[in-house]
């Protein structure tokens, strides 16, 4: 397990969580399947199940960092994602979410757990594709629950899935390097036409992200901005 590099690898991620693709396609049956879409190869695979493997990362982290030292960075992006499904009429309009109003009481914990499931999800991939990026702070942000420090959030209204044609994924992980090593990388998550950007930047370097682009130390409103 890449993240507490004590356990076997055992549990795979989502690569778009379960409860995402149900908002986005409703019920997902034999009767009802959703398609799955990887270039070069396996175009066209049936998914009968929001839970499928198919929608999965291979194996790459333990039960336990999965199931229990991650759940509440999942459940936080679950809550934020649901909230912006239900209102998304409004945040369209006005480009903006206050965290209170998602997470009342308890904003500043709640914003770091929001990053840290873009953080699990970015290092899942990072090990699962070889991107040659450390994954030392990712592992640490995530055992210690705190920020990760190079890590920026964009949300984003617009491109794919403005459309009837139902969408959600992920992008490719596009890097930069610098003296022959990784030194930015940022890659999207995407359902419909909301959209979550996620830069990465090597310490001491600062990436060109939109002036939206957001971290748990930002404060209570999260800005969108538009494709």
């Amino acid at each position: 397990c890449w993240i507490c590099n004590s356990n076997d690898a055992n549990s795979g991620e989502h690569h778009i969580k379960a409860s995402d693709i149900r908002r986005v396609f409703g019920n997902v049956s034999p009767d009802d399947p959703i398609y799955s879409h990887v270039k070069p190869r396996r175009r066209n695979v049936p998914v009968r199940s929001a839970k499928s493997d198919h929608l999965k990362i291979k194996k790459i982290i333990c039960t336990e960092c999965n199931n229990v030292r991650t759940a509440p960075y999942d459940r936080a992006w679950e809550t934020f994602s649901a909230f912006v499904g239900q209102n998304w009429p409004d945040i369209k309009r006005t480009r903006r979410v206050k965290l209170q109003k998602i997470f009342p009481g308890r904003v500043s914990k709640s914003s770091i757990d929001l990053q840290l499931y873009f953080v699990k999800l970015f290092g899942c991939r990072i090990r699962a594709d070889d991107v040659p990026i450390d994954l030392v702070i990712f592992s640490q942000s995530l055992i210690r629950r705190t920020a990760h420090p190079t890590c920026r959030l964009v949300f984003t209204i617009g491109g794919f899935g403005t459309g009837k044609m139902k969408y959600a994924g992920l992008s490719k992980i596009h890097t930069s390097e610098r003296d022959g090593r990784p030194a930015f990388a940022t890659w999207l998550y995407t359902l419909g036409e909301f959209h979550v950007q996620v830069f990465w930047s090597a310490e001491g370097l600062t990436t060109n992200e939109p002036k939206e682009a957001w971290a748990p130390s930002d404060g209570k409103i999260v800005k969108f901005c538009r494709k």
